[in-house]
């Protein structure tokens, strides 16, 4: 009969490193000597090391291996670019960009706001009625950076849009509301918009097309005179960043922040959700520039366009999606619930 595996707590896997640490033990003899596979021990060994988040480039690589070899006396060894890349594949070892946020957020802090503060949240609130609400930049007329061309050819010209739109989105923790969302631009009468007599959801500006405070309490007055009409109290979870301010007086809305450096774990939109939206976007335009080719016309995109674009993208973000975000960032009221849901939309490529 098998043995059965033990899980090691964090606080053992502590006390084996320190004791590796202060033996003369190579590591497999010290995984026999504690009775633990060597495969196991090791693999703590590299989460310990990988947790410190040492930032270090391949020739520092390079320069500590020529550093050993010269200690063993071997003098042949090159640290070339192959043997770099061949000493990857054989340890399964990859090195990634770190997600700022993700390198600064206090653990122990976020522990506490989950155990403590969400977990308030979701014993008050119905699912119904816990809202996350983020914003993100969108460059509305980006367009594919390549183009063919005969093999020899060189492609010249073009040059990627810097023409950038703010959207704030908000949903709700089991995905059944959408708000409706705010588009931020540079101009407030763009000259597309002159004849416009209404718009399918709300538009603001400022000359840098950024969340202000201003249009941050503007917009959750809003928000709250709309839940008070519906006789709703609500949670609304917001990150820390500067234009998202305290709003005195908010009847049926309470606003909630998220710990610093923390919404890489904590934001549900972006888990997934802003992710998605993005990309339809992108898949939209590019299926209306793929007509417009084959009219042998050329697709004009306007802030006008862009904003009806952007309303039927995030009519597409389907619950399950919005739902499975939300749990993904520890949002659930019981561990039953942790279970994603099987989402059965279209596969999206999740790029912008």
């Amino acid at each position: 009969m098998a043995s059965k595996r033990k899980n090691l707590s964090f606080a053992e896997k502590n006390e084996l490193i320190e004791k590796f640490q202060n033996s003369n033990l190579s590591k497999a003899a010290f995984a026999k000597a504690n009775s633990i596979p060597w495969t196991t021990f090791n693999n703590i060994l590299a989460a310990k090391l990988c947790s410190s988040n040492a930032q270090i480039c391949d020739q520092e690589r390079k320069q500590k291996s020529l550093e050993f070899t010269n200690e063993l006396g071997e003098s042949s060894f090159v640290a070339s670019n192959g043997w770099l890349q061949r000493f990857n594949s054989r340890h399964n070892l990859s090195f990634k960009k770190l997600c700022g946020e993700a390198a600064d957020f206090d653990s122990s802090s976020l522990k506490e706001w989950k155990d403590v503060v969400l977990r308030d949240i979701l014993e008050r609130y119905e699912s119904a009625n816990v809202f996350n609400v983020d914003e993100c930049g969108l460059f509305y007329r980006i367009l594919p950076d390549r183009t063919l061309c005969f093999k020899g050819e060189k492609c010249v010209g073009g040059k990627k849009s810097k023409e950038r739109l703010t959207v704030l989105l908000a949903a709700n923790m089991d995905g059944s509301e959408k708000i409706i969302p705010l588009v931020i631009g540079k101009f407030l009468k763009p000259r597309c918009m002159k004849n416009c007599k209404s718009l399918p959801f709300f538009y603001d500006a400022n000359s840098k097309a950024w969340i202000t405070a201003d249009i941050w309490e503007k917009t959750l007055r809003r928000w709250d005179l709309n839940f008070s009409k519906q006789e709703r109290k609500v949670a609304l979870i917001a990150d820390n960043c500067t234009a998202h301010c305290t709003v005195d007086g908010l009847k049926s809305i309470e606003l909630v922040f998220l710990p610093p450096n923390s919404t890489c774990v904590l934001q549900s939109l972006d888990q997934g959700i802003i992710q998605n939206f993005k990309a339809t976007y992108r898949k939209l335009l590019l299926q209306d520039m793929i007509s417009a080719i084959d009219l042998k016309e050329q697709l004009q995109v306007s802030v006008l366009n862009a904003i009806f674009y952007i309303d039927q993208s995030w009519n597409m973000v389907s619950q399950k999606t919005i739902a499975n975000c939300f749990r993904h960032a520890a949002f659930h009221s019981s561990p039953e619930s942790e279970e994603l849901l099987e989402d059965d939309d279209e596969d999206l490529p999740l790029t912008e």
